[in-house]
C-alpha cells in the first residue's frame, strides 16, 4: 500500500519548525519527504491546513494489564494520534509475580492497573513480552520494570530491607528484563513498599541497569513541602547508579509551595544537567492528579499486606491512629494563613504554655487532636492581624506552629518577635510540642 500525503505542514519530531512538504509512505515505511513529490500512489490524502507528524509516544501509561486483557485496547489511543505507549510506570507493574506474594501484589496494583487475571501472573519479563507479541494491537507497546512490584515480589510490602540473597535475585531479574527489551526502570518512592527503601538500597538495585544505558523514570518521594529534597534524592540515586533520569509528572502541590519549591527543584535539575548528568522531567498540563487512596496513608500506618492494613483501619484505634498520623505527616496551615502578607516588627511577649493550653480548652479540643484546631487558630490569627491585635496575632500563630511545625508560620512568628525563638514560650519554658 502506497500513500501520498500532500499539502500538509510537516513537523518531523526533531523540534524543528514546521515546513510545507509532501510525505510518501510505503506500507509502514516513510519513503520520501519533500515539497511537491511526483510519485504514484494507491491513496492520496490532501492535508491542506493540517499538521503532519510522526505518531505520538505516550511514555507514561498504566495500561499493563489492559494491553493483554482488553480486546479494544488501542482504539482510543490511535484515535488521539498515539502509535507507541509505555507502561510499568511509578514502580507499579503486574510482574514479576511469585506464588508466595501473588495475592498481595494483585490487591495492591488492581486499583491502578485494573483486574489481574491468573494469566497475568508471570515471574519473568520475557513472558510478558512474548504475550504482547502474540496480541493483535494497532500500536506499539513497551514497558518498564516496576521496582515497587519487584520489591514486593521478593519480600512483600513490609519494611525490612533486602538481604543480600534477595538483592541478588532482584538484580538478576533486572538483568533478564533488560535483555528481554525493557525500556528502563521505574520507581514510585512515595508508595509502599519503596517508601521504606534507603538511597543505598535503590542504588544497589538500579545500578543493575547501568550497563544497558536504560533510563530510570521515577515518581519521587514527595511533591509538596518535601519536593526539593525528593528531587535531590533521585538525582543522587541516578548519579550513583550510573543511569539517565527522568522525573515523572514533575509538579509541586500546595499553594504555599507555588513559585517557591518548584523553582528550587528546577534549579537542582539545571545544576545536574550543567554538570553533565542526563536528567529530564515530564509534566502534565492540567492541575488535577490521579492516584490510589492508599497513597493518602502515611507509611507508618501501612501493614505488610493490604488486608492487614484494612483490618487495622476498621477498628476505632486504627482510625484514631490514622487521624493522628495523617495530621502529623502533612504539616501545614489552613488557607487563612496564606492571606497574611505582612506582620508588624514590633516586639511583644509570647504567651506561656498554660495560656496556649487554655486556648485549646476554650474550644473543647486537645493539642494535636485534629486539623480543626489548626483551622480555628489560623482563623483567629488572621482576625487578630487584621485588627492589629499584636498580642493575639502572636498568640494564635504560636498555637498553629505548635501543631504543625510549619516553617512559614515560624517565619511569621519571627517577624512578630524577632528576638525570640518561635517554638519557645517565655524564658525557662519548654517548647510546645504536638501531643501524640
Amino acid at each position: 500500500m502506497r500513500t501520498l500525503i500532500r499539502n500538509g505542514v510537516v513537523y518531523d519530531g526533531t523540534g524543528a519548525s514546521g515546513f510545507a512538504a509532501d510525505v510518501l509512505v510505503q506500507d509502514d515505511t516513510i519513503e520520501a519527504v519533500a515539497p511537491e513529490l511526483d510519485a504514484e500512489a494507491d491513496e492520496v490524502l490532501d492535508t491542506a491546513g493540517m499538521a503532519v507528524t510522526p505518531g505520538f509516544i505516550d511514555t507514561h501509561r498504566h495500561c499493563d494489564t489492559a494491553a493483554l486483557t482488553d480486546p479494544d485496547f488501542g482504539r482510543i489511543e490511535t484515535a488521539q494520534g498515539l502509535t507507541t505507549i509505555i507502561g510499568g510506570n511509578c514502580g507499579l507493574a503486574p510482574l514479576p509475580v511469585r506464588p508466595e506474594t501473588a495475592r498481595q501484589i494483585s490487591d495492591y496494583i488492581e486499583p491502578c492497573l485494573g483486574p489481574t487475571p491468573d494469566t497475568m501472573r508471570m515471574e519473568h519479563f520475557h513472558e510478558y513480552v512474548d504475550a504482547l507479541d502474540k496480541t493483535d494491537k494497532p500500536l506499539n507497546i513497551g514497558s518498564y520494570v516496576g521496582i515497587g512490584t519487584l520489591r514486593a515480589a521478593v519480600k512483600g510490602y513490609g519494611r525490612a530491607p533486602f538481604t543480600q540473597k534477595e538483592l541478588d535475585w532482584a538484580r538478576g531479574y533486572i538483568d533478564e528484563a533488560m535483555q528481554a527489551g525493557a525500556v528502563g526502570l521505574t520507581t514510585g518512592i512515595m508508595y509502599q513498599p519503596e517508601c521504606y527503601s534507603s538511597r543505598k538500597e535503590f542504588v544497589e538495585l538500579i545500578s543493575a541497569a547501568a550497563p544497558y544505558g536504560r533510563v530510570l523514570a521515577t515518581h519521587i518521594r514527595g511533591e509538596g513541602d518535601n519536593l526539593v529534597p525528593s528531587v535531590a534524592e533521585v538525582i543522587e540515586i541516578a548519579k550513583e547508579a550510573g543511569v539517565p533520569l527522568n522525573i515523572s509528572h514533575f509538579k509541586v502541590t500546595g499553594v504555599k509551595n507555588w513559585g517557591k519549591n518548584i523553582l528550587e527543584a528546577i534549579a537542582l535539575i539545571e545544576k545536574a544537567r550543567a554538570a553533565g548528568q542526563d536528567v529530564t522531567a515530564d509534566f502534565y498540563p492540567y492541575d488535577g492528579g490521579s492516584t490510589t487512596l492508599v497513597s493518602l496513608l502515611p507509611p507508618t500506618l501501612m501493614k505488610d499486606t493490604m488486608a492487614e492494613t484494612l483490618a487495622a483501619l476498621s477498628t476505632a484505634q486504627g482510625r484514631a491512629d490514622a487521624r493522628r498520623e495523617i495530621y502529623a505527616d502533612h504539616p501545614g496551615v489552613q488557607a487563612e494563613l496564606h492571606h497574611i502578607h505582612t506582620i508588624t516588627q514590633k516586639k511583644i511577649v509570647p504567651p506561656t504554655r498554660e495560656e496556649v493550653n487554655k486556648a485549646f480548652e476554650k474550644y473543647g479540643m486537645q493539642p494535636g487532636a485534629n486539623k480543626e484546631v489548626v483551622g480555628v487558630a489560623a482563623a483567629l490569627a488572621k482576625e487578630a492581624i487584621e485588627k492589629k491585635d499584636l498580642s493575639g496575632s502572636q498568640f494564635y500563630l504560636l498555637v498553629v506552629y505548635s501543631l504543625t511545625n510549619d516553617p512559614e508560620v515560624k517565619e511569621l512568628l519571627e517577624k512578630v518577635s524577632p528576638k525570640k525563638k518561635a517554638a519557645k514560650t517565655e524564658a525557662g519554658e519548654k517548647p510546645i510540642t504536638q501531643t501524640k
